[in-house]
Formats: structure tokens, C-alpha cells, sequence
């Protein structure tokens, strides 16, 4: 109906399965923030963000009848101070930067991210 109309519409959910299935362009965010965002294909394809490329890494283990796997450590709540990166404890290309400075932002072929430690083809999530 959003099509038939050219209109627009904004669908909420951790469901990347669905997102997959409805949405032209996707923000990935975390502890409130967006970390990516760019196409549903490019998404999927090769999210730049660490934390949108496990969530995609666990999305498609998931369509092809793997168990679920967590992100490990601990989400922040809602009054942590996050002046760096707010996923820099969980991530695995957390670096230099990472813990001090707010990330900057990465712009690959119109996906943007803001992340100071971008995925890179054939990186694989530890």
C-alpha cells in the first residue's frame, strides 16, 4: 500500500528477516544511535558497522537453520555515559579510537557508518 501510494513508512523491529523482506533502505542503531545505514542489499551485503554485520551474520545463520548466537558482553543502559563508540566493548575490531573519541563517519559508495574500525570484505566476526 506504501508503494501504491509513493509514500513512506518506517518499520521498527530486530526482525532482519522482515526488513529484508519490506524495507528499501535500513539504520541500523544502537544504544540509540545509528551506527549504519545505507540499502537493504548493501546491508545485507557487507554492513560496514561491526554491530550490523553480526546482527546480519546472525540473521542469515538463523535462515539457514543455525542456533542463535549472542553478541557478547553487555548492551548499555539508558544513563551510561557513551562518549566514544557505545559499542566498543563488544566489538571485534574495537581499536585505537574506539574507547576515547566519538567515531567518525565512513561513507563507502553511499553506505554510511559511523564506526572508526569499518568491516572490510571477507572480515568474519570472531
Amino acid at each position: 500500500m506504501i508503494s501504491e501510494r509513493n509514500a513512506a513508512g518506517m518499520l521498527i523491529t530486530h526482525d532482519l528477516g522482515v526488513v529484508a523482506d519490506v524495507c528499501d533502505r535500513v539504520a541500523v542503531m544502537y544504544a540509540g544511535r545509528v551506527v549504519n545505514l545505507g540499502t537493504a542489499t548493501e546491508i545485507y551485503r557487507e554492513a560496514l558497522h561491526p554491530y550490523a554485520n553480526r546482527l546480519v551474520s546472525i540473521a542469515t545463520s538463523l535462515d539457514s537453520g543455525g542456533t542463535p548466537r549472542e553478541i557478547p558482553g553487555r548492551v548499555p543502559n539508558p544513563g551510561d555515559d557513551l562518549a566514544a563508540c557505545a559499542f566498543a566493548p563488544r566489538c571485534f575490531r574495537a581499536g585505537p579510537g574506539c574507547f576515547d573519541h566519538e567515531p567518525p563517519l565512513v561513507d563507502r559508495a553511499g553506505q554510511i557508518a559511523f564506526c572508526h574500525h569499518p568491516v572490510t570484505a571477507g572480515v568474519v566476526p570472531r
